[in-house]
């Protein structure tokens, strides 16, 4: 099945590199990502003195689905900041909730000791060779210990259960040693309060640099793609309002359902914007012109997410990938 080049766990899929140099992995831990050539020779250089930072690049990974990883990324892993306690057990309780929606719904959590058991197995054995059982372990506990940023069965265990069940008690077990879950009454509450974003509006914000020779990019391709999936795109410049205009960028912000941000020019607004939007919880989709037409590069904050790069004379692509990636996170707009 191949392993994959960060965390050494199995594969679901792998694509040699085309045209680009680009290879695509499917990971069971880190989930789906691509990696240039340069970056992937830089990478089975590593030696295990840099497996804490690799562990960090695969919750990163997992929690950036379609990230492309280059050299830069590599040279900077030292800098991937490690999500505080808490955060963790809030990323394990919100992907249990993404996994299972279902009010009252089962979860299945194991213990540390099948957990370690499987894990055992694994190394020792290879996937294949795994019992069914097994397998159906691996493919559950490897995607939590990613989510969760934890290093063994050890802390996934206390997270889940120390945490979540006992200290918080986001979680219903019926004992102890039960190896099934449900989130709790009080569980469903904490999330409904960080659910991102305005989930009935019907406004994607876009935050781009208001140049004229961008008009074309906001007229052909963002605007009718964002319409295309049923949102209504407001750039700031285009509503009218009376207020001072960073009020009315907050203000607007905050109604949104999401956010479109265009990063060519590398205006500081767009910037801004983003991140004000990610403090929110309003799904971020990133679209720049193509590097090799670009004569900056994008910032390291921001360099690591899945963008959409565009070129001048192929914006009818521009478009449709917007559309389909704004379907695929949000689903088809209201309008």
């Amino acid at each position: 099945m191949g392993q994959c080049p960060i965390c050494q766990y199995p594969l679901n899929e792998y694509h040699e590199p085309g045209d680009r140099d680009v290879y695509i992995f499917d990971c069971k831990k880190c989930g789906k990502y691509s990696i240039t050539g340069t970056a992937s020779v830089m990478l089975s250089r590593f030696t295990e003195k840099r497996a804490r930072e690799l562990m960090f690049l695969s919750s990163t990974v997992r929690h950036n689905q379609g990230m492309q990883i280059s050299s830069e990324h590599l040279r900077h892993l030292d800098e991937i900041r490690e999500p505080s306690f808490g955060e963790r057990a809030e990323q394990l309780l919100n992907y249990f909730s993404s996994a299972h929606p279902r009010v009252g719904e089962y979860i299945s959590i194991l213990d540390r000791m099948r957990m370690e058991s499987a894990l055992t197995a694994l190394n020792n054995q290879g996937y294949d060779d795994l019992t069914a059982d097994n397998q159906s372990r691996i493919d559950l506990i490897l995607p939590l210990l990613a989510v969760s940023w934890s290093e063994n069965a050890d802390e996934l265990e206390y997270l889940i259960r120390e945490y979540l069940y006992r200290e918080m008690g986001y979680l219903s077990l019926e004992d102890d040693q039960s190896i099934q879950a449900r989130i709790s009454p009080h569980g469903w509450d904490v999330i409904n309060q960080h659910l991102p974003g305005n989930p009935q509006s019907d406004i994607a914000f876009v935050a781009m640099w208001f140049d004229d020779q961008l008009a074309p990019i906001f007229e052909t391709a963002i605007k009718p793609g964002i319409i295309d999936a049923g949102y209504r795109p407001i750039r700031i410049d285009q509503h009218e309002h009376i207020n001072r205009i960073d009020d009315e960028i907050i203000a607007l912000l905050r109604k949104s359902r999401f956010v479109v941000a265009d990063f060519t020019g590398q205006r500081g607004g767009v910037y801004f914007e983003s991140g004000f939007a990610l403090g929110l919880g309003l799904p971020v989709f990133w679209i720049c012109n193509d590097p090799s037409e670009a004569s900056e590069e994008l910032h390291f904050d921001v360099n690591h997410y899945n963008f959409i790069f565009w070129k001048k004379d192929r914006l009818d692509i521009l478009r449709a990938a917007l559309t389909r990636r704004i379907e695929a996170e949000l689903g088809k707009g209201p309008r």
